[in-house]
């Protein structure tokens, strides 16, 4: 399902509800993941961003040797 079919079906999942406490946690939720967004520093934010990209380029390692490696500490 791409991006917007997925708004879609959530938003008539919300019309349709009557459930107000599963509206009041969709809002909470909501709220934090801004809140947490605004209060994240800006180099944590880079971190992030910096280690999503080297991921998609292949520049990480395994758990495994990373484990081997710290073994040999």
């Amino acid at each position: 399902m791409n991006l917007q079919a997925e708004k879609i079906e959530l938003a008539k999942m919300l019309l349709e509800t009557d459930d107000r406490s599963l509206l009041k946690d969709i809002r909470t939720l909501f709220t934090r993941k801004e809140e947490t967004l605004i209060a994240t520093p800006q180099h944590v934010i880079d971190g992030i961003k910096k280690s999503q990209e080297q991921f998609k380029n292949g520049q990480y390692s395994s758990y495994e040797d990373v484990k081997k490696l710290l073994d040999k500490i």
